[in-house]
């Protein structure tokens, strides 16, 4: 959409950090990961030549894979090639300055989120992390993708918790909506 374009023009990629809080907002925005997931990740997370991302969820003992898209992609490798400072930290985002090279935490994410959000003219209300969550849900339904699938991208157990990621935009479903059976129109 829009609004998620003017957002990512919002990081500036000119500098390694931006580089890095680039790879972060796709990594909110494309996949619609948590900012402790993001946090999380880890270089070995990463399948290259298969193009997905495992992510282990300690809590409930179990993973999930999800599809890498090319721009996400393109992202992180920018990141860590060109960008990303020399430490033997397995995680794949870290510091930019002290403590130079260690993972960064939950609220260097938000953080990085928060700015982009002020850089891109949206207002506070509209302002939170959780909101790109939200966003991509909304763009998997329109695109016809199942709510069982959408759960599982979202690493829901149950379909009811993902029921709340989804708002009926009430333009678009009269658009789509048929007459009442036997109602005469006024």
């Amino acid at each position: 959409t829009k609004e998620i374009s003017r957002l990512l023009y919002s990081v500036d990629r000119d500098y390694p950090a931006g580089k890095r809080d680039f790879a972060i907002m796709r990594c909110l925005i494309d996949l619609g990961l948590r900012t402790s997931e993001v946090a999380g990740l880890k270089m070995r997370d990463i399948n290259w030549r298969n193009d997905t991302l495992t992510l282990s969820c300690v809590k409930l003992r179990r993973q999930r894979k999800l599809p890498v898209p090319e721009g996400l992609k393109l992202a992180l490798v920018d990141y860590i090639t060109h960008a990303r400072p020399e430490t033997q930290a397995p995680f794949i985002f870290v510091y930019h300055r002290a403590p130079l090279g260690q993972p960064v935490k939950v609220s260097t994410i938000r953080g990085v989120a928060r700015r982009a959000f002020t850089r891109a003219g949206f207002p506070s209300s509209q302002s939170q992390v959780h909101r790109l969550r939200y966003s991509m849900t909304s763009q998997l339904l329109s695109n016809g993708v199942p709510l069982k699938t959408i759960a599982d991208v979202l690493g829901h157990q149950s379909i009811d918790t993902t029921k709340r990621y989804i708002f009926i935009n009430p333009k678009e479903l009269s658009a789509i909506a048929l007459p009442w059976p036997g109602r005469t129109s006024l």
